[in-house]
């Protein structure tokens, strides 16, 4: 296993592994946080605008308020959770660029739906039987009480 691997679990309660720290549902201190780097990982391969983010986060009224403050003050939350897997976390694995955020493809990352949709292929695509219903097997072994 690389020794700087991201492993995000989204399969029941969110989590995210990075050099033996782990960081569970807990420590986000509210959902908008949660979706917010959810959102940014499950998206991690384009640029996201601002306003879509702010369009996902908040309602029409709050958005009038103050969304591109508010956007701000998420990803300062975001990015202090973060930091508490390793120094300066936060800033390495979310980037804002030319005005759009992004997360930083360059860490290898592990998602659980990923891996889990993965095994489902292999499991659909094999002509064997036995090897079928050993990947679905294994799959439902290790994502139990979904």
């Amino acid at each position: 296993m690389e020794k700087d691997l991201i492993k995000v679990k989204m399969l029941g309660d969110f989590s995210i592994e990075y050099k033996g720290q782990t960081l569970g549902e807990s420590a986000f201190h509210s959902k908008k946080s949660r979706l917010l780097l959810a959102y940014m990982i499950y998206n991690r391969s384009r640029e996201i605008a601002p306003q879509e983010l702010i369009d996902l986060l908040w309602s029409d009224k709050d958005k009038e308020v103050n969304g591109k403050g508010s956007l701000k003050t998420a990803f300062y939350r975001v990015r202090s959770i973060l930091d508490e897997l390793d120094e300066d976390c936060g800033h390495r694995f979310i980037l804002n660029k030319n005005g759009v955020y992004s997360w930083n493809n360059r860490i290898p990352l592990e998602l659980d739906t990923e891996v889990f949709e993965e095994q489902c292929y292999q499991a659909e695509a094999s002509q064997d039987l036995n090897d079928r219903l050993n990947i679905s097997q294994n799959v439902l072994a290790e994502y139990d009480g979904l």
